[in-house]
């Protein structure tokens, strides 16, 4: 990957930022990623979720408040000068459990499973056995083991084949009480499977404070490094001084994570065209209206030969002009709703 235009545009986070601005890969249809909650209970039965309509309907709530999460929140310490945010603060990322009805909320048994923290081996593995169409979601894994209330979850690669995952321990009888701070603990989780990094220093994904590429003027402020990396705490509120460093953002490790910077949005729709977790992507999410139009709308100065040496999913059509030459070195993958082929060539 190291093409004129992989350089200039597809690998920064900044060209997949969701303004809705009439480009086509700033004005982005919203992102649904298919994801399954899979519950492991005791061999009796006992312990976790349960599988009965009142917990179900937990289940669903925790749903909502997460998706929430990533569409609704403006942050506590914005910076100055301020910024350009999201219309409505609003990612265009969404997470599905399937239709009304038919979720997938998938209930084991086996201590083995309820005591497990294992995300790589034993509970895929027992998915998979269950039902291998279970493997083509993106899967939380639900158990009873203790772990400190740390909950982890896999970062995004090339490797598109990768099986990405969450691992939610510690659920054992949980009470409604605290499904709220759950779904905020799974929001943030997610996060990480969209290739965001922690705000502050710790937990294996760093705050990028000296790494130019993922750093986040957005929230961190001019110059390098700003106020980066923020302060972890879970308390106190976020919203008790807008200079204090401890923010409510999605990766802060703050009771009150629910913001996403633009900065941030860019980096999850990236990993959404280029990485592993794109393949959990609803095959229904498709923009007609905002084709990739390879002339001079194209926000990179007008070339005749374009060459594509990265691996990348579109959600609209992609339109090669007359007289304009495409060579792809790697892969596109095109929208399942695409006209045709959905490369197109212009008379």
């Amino acid at each position: 990957m190291n093409s004129d235009v992989w350089t200039a545009f597809f690998k920064k986070k900044e060209s997949y930022i969701p303004y809705q601005n009439g480009n086509p890969f700033t004005t982005t249809p919203k992102k649904i990623i298919e994801i399954n909650f899979n519950i492991f209970q005791r061999s009796n039965g006992t312990g976790n979720f349960q599988n009965t309509v009142a917990d179900k309907a937990r289940l669903l709530v925790i749903l909502g408040w997460l998706n929430d999460k990533y569409s609704a929140f403006p942050p506590s310490d914005p910076v100055y000068p301020p910024i350009q945010e999201l219309p409505q603060f609003d990612d265009q990322i969404e997470f599905s459990l399937g239709p009304t009805g038919q979720e997938r909320i998938f209930f084991y048994q086996g201590d083995n499973l309820f005591n497990s923290l294992d995300p790589y081996g034993l509970l895929p593995s027992t998915v998979a056995s269950v039902d291998p169409n279970r493997m083509n979601q993106l899967n939380l894994y639900f158990t009873g083991a203790y772990n400190n209330n740390a909950f982890w979850a896999s970062m995004p690669t090339f490797n598109i084949s990768e099986d990405m995952f969450v691992m939610a321990p510690g659920q054992n009888n949980p009470l409604p009480s605290g499904d709220f701070v759950l779904s905020g603990g799974i929001a943030h989780e997610l996060g990480h499977t969209l290739g965001l990094y922690h705000t502050y220093l710790g937990g294996g994904a760093n705050a990028q404070c000296d790494v130019p590429d993922e750093y986040l003027s957005d929230i961190f402020g001019l110059p390098e490094p700003g106020t980066c990396p923020s302060i972890y705490t879970w308390e106190p509120s976020s919203w008790v001084s807008p200079n204090d460093r401890i923010t409510n953002n999605i990766m802060s490790g703050n009771k009150d994570t629910e913001y996403e910077s633009p900065m941030q949005a860019g980096q999850m729709h990236r990993s959404l065209a280029l990485k592993a977790t794109r393949k959990y992507v609803s095959e229904e999410v498709f923009n007609p209206d905002y084709p990739v139009l390879l002339n001079n709308n194209f926000p990179l100065p007008f070339l005749s030969n374009w060459v594509f040496d990265f691996n990348i999913k579109l959600y609209t059509d992609l339109i090669i002009p007359a007289g304009v030459t495409l060579t792809v070195k790697c892969e596109i993958v095109m929208p399942y709703k695409g006209k045709k082929s959905s490369v197109k060539e212009e008379n």
